[in-house]
């Protein structure tokens, strides 16, 4: 019997996956999780997103010295979420939000920063899971927005099942790349809910 996952990849059951709060000490398995989704996610021929360029953006990011100026970002902080996911101890995926950096015009909302699964673990529930737990930690009464790239499908689908949509196009000097090639982003909303 499937469960809707791709060929071999079977959801993993919640026994599985232990998600929890991310820790300073998550900090260098994290710093893996964001170094190899990137250079996984983000090049595409279509757009004129090349690997080097990726792969050039993404140097540095195991740096030891980075990875020590990171841990601030795990300690216990109100208003962040920052989970881990992990199967048989490893870190595999990460979900971390908390108060926007830019509004975008709205009122106050939360942001989700970062959503990101380890490639071979993709396809198995565990994107889901990290969202749902998340958004639940962030509660539904502000807005919650995100950047996500147009030519990201999974995520864009990911996202849309909790409520958010599509509010418009962007391109951002922060998304950047060495060649000057900016990632085109969609910026996606899901609206606080009303008491």
């Amino acid at each position: 019997m499937s469960d809707g996952s791709p060929k071999g990849f079977e959801k993993l059951g919640p026994h599985e996956v232990v998600i929890t709060k991310a820790q300073p000490d998550d900090t260098e398995p994290i710093a893996n999780i964001l170094y190899v989704t990137w250079r996984d996610t983000y090049p595409n021929s279509t757009y004129g997103i090349p690997q080097e360029d990726v792969n050039q953006f993404t140097e540095g990011w195991l740096e030891p010295d980075r990875i020590q100026r990171g841990r601030k970002l795990f300690e216990p902080n109100p208003g962040v979420e920052a989970l881990v996911a992990k199967t048989s101890g490893a870190a595999v995926g990460l979900f971390y939000a908390g108060p926007a950096e830019d509004d975008y015009g709205r009122d106050d909302p939360n942001e989700i920063r970062w959503l990101y699964v380890l490639p071979e673990y993709q396809g198995r529930g565990i994107g889901r899971q990290l969202l749902e737990q998340g958004l639940a930690g962030l509660g539904d009464d502000k807005d919650v927005i995100l950047e996500v790239a147009r030519y990201n499908k999974p995520a864009i689908e990911l996202y849309k099942k909790p409520g958010f949509f599509i509010d418009r196009e962007l391109e951002r000097d922060i998304m950047k790349l060495p060649s000057g090639k900016i990632i085109p982003e969609f910026l996606m909303v899901r609206k606080a809910k009303q008491p």
